[in-house]
């Protein structure tokens, strides 16, 4: 809640590109952090690509679908260098912050709507690769807390022939993973807790 301590996270998407290649780089590094609410949006792309997608409310990642579907509805994405969100997050109680069983499967109900927005327009290797690693960031979380989820993601994301992403750890995580495996060191990490 401090200004002082604001400071902007230059995205790779900060700049105009058409809206399939927007969405392609905004989801191949990974997890996105842009916050949808940098978006001006025309009361005619809302009506014609329809309104918010309230069964995804209580899902961590609810603004993802609209967002990808409003996005891949336009041309182009715009970028204004000049204009600036200021955004609080880290806030305990947050959708984002929701890990029960019942908002990962909304979350991976997300990801199977916003996945098929972009596969419609563009089913080329990029859009394959960004949609696997949404895949793969899901399996990720949601690794060894709910395996059905996990056991689903995993084959949904066959379907895009890839699933050779890395996971975004660093420091003594990224080690451990590299000399034992991510699946063994997020075990422990779920004992630890």
């Amino acid at each position: 809640d401090d200004l002082t301590t604001f400071k902007l996270s230059e995205e790779k998407v900060w700049k105009s590109m058409p809206s399939v290649a927007w969405i392609q780089e905004s989801w191949s590094e990974g997890a996105n952090m842009t916050q949808p609410g940098i978006f001006l949006i025309s009361r005619e792309l809302i009506n014609e690509t329809g309104l918010w997608n309230e069964s995804l409310s209580k899902g961590p990642m609810d603004d993802m679908e609209y967002y990808t579907r409003i996005i891949l509805a336009a041309e182009n994405v715009e970028f204004s260098p000049d204009s600036v969100l200021m955004y609080r997050s880290g806030m305990k109680g947050s959708l984002s912050k929701k890990k029960s069983e019942e908002a990962m499967a909304i979350a991976l109900k997300t990801i199977e709507l916003s996945t098929s927005h972009l596969m419609k327009l563009n089913s080329g290797l990029t859009s394959k690769n960004a949609c696997s690693i949404q895949y793969q960031l899901f399996i990720y979380k949601v690794y060894p807390y709910f395996m059905p989820l996990y056991q689903k993601a995993k084959i949904l994301q066959k379907q895009f022939g890839t699933n050779n992403n890395e996971f975004a750890e660093g420091g003594y995580t990224k080690i451990l993973n590299d000399l034992f495996g991510w699946k063994i060191v997020k075990l422990i990490k779920s004992w630890v807790k």
